[in-house]
């Protein structure tokens, strides 16, 4: 379980960055402030199980929505909430998707670009990787 706990705050701001939040948004889904977002992002603080569980339940909760309607249409978020949460996939190509969101995403924070862009570029980023992808 610490494993589970650990991966998800050492991906927490690309996974909130995925699914289109700010660290605002994701404090108001669990009744916190940004800088308890911050600090968790950061390591300032250790993620404890219940926090764990109440961010796995709002990132879950929006994977289900962009399935199920239009709200997020082409999410990032379930595109790359597998990727990074799964022990199947090589740590490379996990950094390698957490760049991408990285580089893609600040342009919806922008307004620069609508969701939908930023998934078909981050689709044919992730088509570029040259790697092993799935671990051994």
């Amino acid at each position: 379980m610490e494993d589970k706990v650990k991966n998800l705050q050492d991906n927490l701001k690309v996974l909130r960055m995925a699914a289109g939040m700010s660290a605002t948004d994701l404090g108001k889904h669990l009744g916190v402030t940004r800088q308890m977002i911050n600090s968790l992002e950061n390591h300032r603080n250790n993620m404890t199980r219940m926090q764990y569980h109440a961010i796995l339940h709002v990132l879950e909760e929006i994977c289900d929505q962009s399935e199920l309607t239009s709200v997020y249409p082409n999410s990032v978020l379930t595109r790359v909430y597998p990727i990074l949460t799964s022990p199947y996939y090589t740590n490379e190509y996990k950094e390698y998707t957490k760049k991408g969101v990285l580089m893609y995403m600040p342009a919806y924070f922008s307004h620069t670009a609508d969701m939908g862009d930023i998934f078909n570029n981050l689709e044919d980023y992730l088509y570029r990787f040259d790697g092993d992808i799935v671990a051994r």
